[in-house]
């Protein structure tokens, strides 16, 4: 049994398809299928059976996984341990963040993270919030940066900032010259929105739940930066993360020539938690310190609201 073997095993489960294992490990599909074939021949049991044209784990295979998981974990931490022994940070972090704070957020801090750790790669994923917090949880991500409102077992948070909701739009939309909206204002008007099922999404829904207010969702988009860019070029107005606004902005990533607005809707007025989530039992390598120290460094004394 070998690493290379348990590594394929884990990655085909999250896949349940050689083929994008395959191609996420970088190797050819037989080398795949012949590291399975071994490992279950060593193991003496099925990890895997056909299910109409692709694959099921099998029973023996669920209760392997988590095991396996671990193992590749330990050995993770292990190199971790012995790149520290060398002179400065050295290594590779894996990091996963949402479309909102990898506008707000990875602008600033990964030049400067380069700049100082220039030894270190850094991978950054974008996901959603369910799936950076499972990755976390499995060791596949070293760290997270998420909205986060409640606690979950395994994990270590710690406060980034706090966040606040607005609705942005350009020049020429009604809203434009309001300095605030009561909530009830947006009752049957149009808005770009991101995808249901996000944070934003599920919190902007519930507010609007509470006061009956119903508005007419034109555009539902996947990322943040495809509602700004909806917004700066007049298709309407939206509700987003000021910390999405003004870290785009900073970034120079808006157009020439487009006002964008922020206006304040009272019944939006709820602190939103930015969090650095990792496991709890994570060895703590001096990249994965550097980064986070960095990255509290940058955001961690900073007000989104009230400046």
């Amino acid at each position: 049994m070998n690493f290379n073997q348990l590594q394929s095993f884990v990655e085909v489960c999250k896949w349940m398809n050689v083929r994008k294992a395959a191609e996420n490990l970088h190797v050819t599909q037989p080398a795949i299928t012949a590291q399975l074939k071994q490992l279950e021949e060593e193991l003496g049991v099925p990890l895997f059976v056909k299910k109409g044209r692709g694959i099921a784990i099998t029973p023996e295979g669920e209760k392997l996984l988590d095991k396996a998981r671990y193992i590749l974990r330990e050995v993770k931490e292990f190199k971790s341990m012995a790149e520290d022994l060398q002179e400065v940070p050295v290594g590779t972090l894996t990091a996963g963040t949402t479309t909102s704070i990898v506008l707000s957020i990875l602008p600033r801090i990964i030049p400067y993270f380069h700049k100082e750790n220039p030894r270190v790669r850094l991978s950054v994923h974008s996901l959603s919030r369910d799936r950076i917090i499972k990755k976390v949880l499995e060791g596949e991500l070293d760290i997270g940066i998420i909205y986060m409102d409640q606690e979950v077992g395994g994990l270590q948070q710690e406060t980034l900032f706090y966040d606040y909701f607005v609705l942005i739009c350009s020049e020429g939309h009604p809203f434009y010259d309001k300095p605030f909206l009561s909530v009830r204002e947006l009752d049957g008007q149009p808005l770009i929105s991101l995808s249901s099922g996000t944070m934003g999404r599920e919190y902007l829904d519930d507010v609007l739940r509470q006061h009956q207010v119903k508005p007419d969702y034109r555009l539902e988009l996947n990322s943040s930066q495809e509602v700004l860019m909806m917004v700066e070029l007049g298709v309407g107005a939206a509700v987003v993360a000021q910390s999405v606004v003004r870290g785009t902005y900073m970034s120079g990533f808006s157009r020439e020539g487009r006002k964008i607005r922020e206006i304040r809707i009272p019944e939006l007025n709820k602190p939103h938690e930015a969090r650095i989530i990792y496991r709890s039992d994570k060895y703590m390598s001096r990249a994965l310190q550097a980064f986070i120290r960095d990255v509290k460094g940058i955001y961690g004394s900073e007000q989104w609201m009230g400046d």
